[in-house]
């Protein structure tokens, strides 16, 4: 995982690497229809936590899109149709992250508490990263008749090692969202900040939903072959475990 670093210079890490790629099309992204899960969650630190979740959930759907690459490549041997599926998996795959950032988007508003916005920012920032990196992946596929195969596997490899990297960017952000579920005001008898501003109702619907939208937590997968977000996602579990609610 990468080391987590200050917001302030993870902003401007992350704003380095989309100038230097192509910058999503606000205009192209709200034509995406995302489902029906992205429900307007309230500007609270509840809210963040479950609008967190749902993106990371996004992020999950876009990653196990590289099964259907894989799925794709040994379904047909006539290079038409592979680069046509390959073009698809990407754009969908553009489209789950595009919903991903649409699920924090609104807690960046400045009608949200300063640090709620700074971490949905981010979120943000880190989705646009991903949203950048399939971009420049369609423009591969679209040039690769007339690119050498040296020069495109340079290219592919960038953009895989950037991946990894956004993909573990994510961790920050959530930790932070969890966090602010943390009641500071609020100590137990060793002076240990162990209370939550949220319910035992909204801890286990937090902790029902991860569990039916994040399958392998339970279904024996193991957990090297979880992709990051879901590992990001699991997090939760570890961060309420001896947490009390604020009802308890």
């Amino acid at each position: 995982m990468a080391r987590l670093i200050p917001l302030t210079a993870a902003i401007l890490i992350f704003a380095s690497v989309l100038s230097s790629a192509q910058v999503p099309d606000s205009k192209a992204e709200a034509l995406v229809v995302c489902p029906g899960l992205l429900q307007p969650e309230p500007l609270t630190p509840y809210g963040f936590a479950k609008a967190t979740l749902v993106s990371l959930w996004h992020a999950r759907n876009s990653a196990e899109r590289a099964n259907e690459i894989k799925q794709a490549a040994g379904k047909t041997d006539n290079y038409l149709s592979w680069l046509a599926a390959m073009m698809r998996i990407t754009k969908t795959s553009t489209n789950d992250f595009i919903c991903a950032k649409r699920s924090v988007k609104p807690f960046a508003a400045k009608e949200s508490d300063e640090k709620i916005r700074i971490a949905a920012g981010l979120l943000a920032v880190v989705y646009d990263a991903h949203i950048s990196i399939n971009l420049r992946a369609l423009d591969i596929l679209k040039k690769l008749d007339s690119t050498n195969s040296v020069e495109v596997m340079d290219k592919i490899t960038t953009l895989q090692v950037e991946r990894g990297q956004r993909s573990a960017d994510l961790v920050l952000p959530t930790t932070l969202a969890l966090m602010l579920l943390i009641d500071p005001k609020r100590t137990d008898q060793n002076g240990k900040v162990n209370w939550l501003v949220v319910t035992k109702a909204q801890k286990q619907m937090l902790l029902d939903w991860a569990d039916e939208h994040f399958p392998e937590f339970k279904n024996g997968t193991p957990k090297e072959q979880w992709f990051d977000p879901a590992k990001t996602a699991q997090l939760y579990f570890s961060f309420f475990d001896r947490r009390k609610c604020t009802d308890e």
